[in-house]
């Protein structure tokens, strides 16, 4: 009987909620100057085949596959938003257990998109932090004071 309560638990436990921090622009942008890789911040929309991204509960190991997609909207310069040309990109969703991260399509998102061999990726997680779907215009200003090296300080500093 012992053995079957702790069984139930661990199961219970599966079945909770995933915790996040919220998602902070200030904080992704911080993250991705400091990464090694190249990043660029968008402001606009992917057409993709939404369909394709990992539905409901599952578990995906490894990695969903890769969905091609089309960008059109903005990049971020330090003189604000600017528009780019069309430009192909990699939408990657990833996982935390049965969790993964969903966009919507062709919906407005500030974005940050890593330069890689295959291209621009757009990583999706389960918890954002990388895409911020219907981005206000407070997000926006945001983001071009932290590209002139203006005051860029996330909601948590401690991230």
């Amino acid at each position: 009987m012992r053995i079957l309560a702790i069984a139930l638990t661990l199961l219970a436990s599966q079945a909770a909620a995933l915790s996040c921090m919220r998602p902070d622009p200030v904080a992704a942008f911080q993250n991705a100057l400091d990464a090694p890789e190249r990043f660029y911040v968008l402001y606009g929309q992917i057409d993709f085949d939404e369909a394709l991204l990992p539905q409901g509960l599952v578990n995906a190991r490894p990695l969903p596959q890769p969905i091609a997609g089309v960008y059109r909207g903005d990049g971020l310069t330090k003189n604000g938003f600017r528009p780019t040309t069309l430009s192909d990109v990699i939408v990657q969703s990833s996982c935390a257990g049965p969790w993964c991260g969903r966009m919507a399509a062709g919906a407005d998102h500030l974005m940050f998109a890593k330069q890689t061999d295959a291209g621009l990726v757009i990583n999706v997680g389960p918890c954002g932090g990388a895409v911020f779907a219907a981005p206000t215009q407070d997000m926006l200003d945001q983001m071009v004071q932290c590209m002139r090296g203006e005051a860029c300080v996330p909601a948590d500093p401690s991230r």
